[in-house]
């Protein structure tokens, strides 16, 4: 049987499309890491000087361990978390990605995965930067890259709601997720005197941490999810071009109004606020006909 490269093509866009949170950010990071990969081994193959791509990439894609540097470039805090300098740290970090991300959605929803992947690797980068400002461990000047510090973050999340849950460890041996995030924290602690793991540890520690924190927030109702996600919505819907349907509705008879017809307003009016406030992508199924039905009729 052969496979042509359209029906992989078509294969690849639609578990995409269909898949969820998890599986779009997985996708993200192998696509960004091949794309790279095959851009840098051109210039290689072409024996251009240098390597200007490479010095490129690492110059304005990677997060500087100076804050000085950091100043006129504060979008490395996001493009960071997508950068792998090797195949290994890829897989590792895709792998650890699913495991924990898949966990985390069965736990408490979609709706978590994105903020604290994000907003994980983003205090993560904050703390690696503020450290070496402060110069209180030995830590190397270069910049950094990969999903760590946000894989991390969703470790503690999970480490937080479902402590006593058992890991095979090396697929041999159950381990409580507890004991699991809190060996990955001991062994990080141990890299902060050595000048090459410093950073590293540090980004780690504060990726487990956030995730933590984060949980605990959620937990006392002040959660950071919703604030996040909201903007995320309003974000994209400035650049969705597809128009989000708009709902009139008209009452032919304004003096008889029957319960029915005051019932299926008052259901149209909770559909429109739940759009404004999650987006449209989080209503179900049966609302969405139920939004296309009303809009239809007079």
């Amino acid at each position: 049987m052969n496979i042509t490269a359209d029906q992989v093509n078509h294969f690849l866009k639609n578990q995409f499309r269909s898949g969820d949170i998890v599986v779009k950010l997985i996708f993200v990071n192998i696509g960004i890491y091949l794309l790279l990969k095959i851009i840098t081994t051109l210039e290689w193959l072409l024996k251009l000087s240098n390597q200007p791509l490479l010095s490129f990439f690492n110059e304005w894609l990677f997060l500087p361990a100076k804050a000085s540097e950091f100043l006129y470039k504060p979008f490395t805090l996001i493009s960071y978390q997508f950068i792998h300098d090797s195949f290994w740290h890829m897989l590792v970090n895709v792998m650890l990605l699913f495991f924990f991300g898949k966990m985390l959605i069965s736990i408490k929803g979609f709706k978590q995965v994105l903020p604290i992947y994000f907003l994980g690797g983003i205090f993560g980068g904050v703390v690696f930067i503020l450290f070496h400002s402060l110069d209180l461990f030995p830590m190397m000047d270069s910049p950094i890259s990969g999903a760590s510090a946000s894989i991390m973050a969703l470790m503690g999340a999970v480490a937080f709601l479902r402590p006593d849950y058992p890991v095979k460890f090396f697929l041999v041996f159950d381990v409580k997720l507890k004991w699991l995030a809190l060996g990955f924290a001991v062994l990080n602690l141990l890299n902060l005197g050595n000048i090459e793991g410093a950073g590293p540890g540090l980004i780690h520690l504060a990726g487990i941490a956030f995730g933590v924190g984060m949980m605990y927030l959620d937990s006392i109702n002040m959660s950071l999810s919703k604030p996040f996600n909201n903007t995320v919505n309003m974000l994209l819907a400035l650049f969705n071009k597809k128009p989000q349907p708009r709902v009139t509705f008209v009452n032919p008879n304004p003096v008889k109004k029957g319960n029915s017809q005051e019932n299926k307003q008052k259901k149209i009016d909770d559909i429109l606020d739940k759009i404004s406030t999650d987006g449209y992508a989080s209503l179900s199924k049966s609302e969405k006909d139920f939004l296309f039905q009303a809009s239809k009729k007079p």
